[in-house]
């Protein structure tokens, strides 16, 4: 019998979050009950640049995360990028 090597442990990597000019203003949360659903869209904005987080609750359990970078143009992202 062949012994397999062991998995190398996974590193966790380090990102800053740090603003340097200014911290992000968040303006007014609007949220949306729709049948099946609720939508929550937060708008922040940062260095002059306005970015529209989105996060959509199922009555069935799912959660799904987007983010509104450009008119009209929307990116799945994940949970933990997803500002709160």
């Amino acid at each position: 019998m062949v012994a397999k090597p062991k998995p190398e442990p996974v590193k966790k990597k380090v990102v800053s979050t740090t603003v340097t000019n200014a911290s992000p203003k968040v303006s007014k949360t609007d949220q949306v009950d729709i049948v099946g659903k609720t939508i929550t869209k937060t708008p922040i904005t940062n260095n002059g640049m306005t970015l529209m987080y989105i996060k959509v609750e199922y009555t069935w359990g799912g959660k799904f995360f987007f983010i509104e970078d450009e008119p009209n143009q929307y990116r799945n992202i994940s949970q933990q990028y997803y500002i709160e």
